[in-house]
């Protein structure tokens, strides 16, 4: 013998045999035609006409359904796959900026702030290694305006 239950929310109906009745007893199942989720009676053990459904507001304890996890950004150590949606924040070399920031003062200041420029250019550039800092266009700018520096002074 078979009982018989429905979705409250679009009367799909479900067949459940007897071995399933005390399977589905008061549990929150997801309807396969609305996808909206209702409670199967508790009630529907002692019953042996088509059961009654309830919603998990009219139940007297109602089962919560735990949200889906939230997914965790890993640590900046961490080794990320590709196509992954976090991405680790970058940072611009400081030693970049100061090569391009002395460079242009080097066309106004002789020699030395020339020579600063492509110091700290050289250095931004071997930051580089690191994927987490940026600023290549910095350093080479600051490389080439701390030359053009020296070659305007000398």
């Amino acid at each position: 013998m078979s009982q018989q239950i429905r979705c409250p929310h679009c009367q799909q109906a479900y067949e459940l045999s007897d071995e399933q009745v005390p399977q589905y007893a008061g549990q929150t199942i997801a309807c396969t035609k609305c996808e909206r989720s209702f409670t199967v009676s508790s009630e529907i053990v002692a019953l042996s006409a088509p059961a009654s459904i309830t919603t998990p507001a009219q139940n007297a304890a109602p089962q919560r359904m735990q949200p889906p996890a939230q997914p965790v950004p890993p640590d900046y150590g961490a080794t990320y796959p590709y196509g992954s949606r976090f991405v680790p924040p970058r940072e611009t070399s400081g030693f970049a900026v100061a090569a391009l920031v002395v460079g242009i003062l080097g066309l106004f200041i002789p020699v030395l702030p020339g020579i600063l420029a492509i110091v700290f250019g050289i250095l931004a550039l071997k930051s580089m290694k690191d994927p987490r800092v940026t600023g290549k266009g910095l350093a080479i700018s600051g490389i080439v305006i701390g030359a053009l520096a020296l070659m305007m002074n000398l």
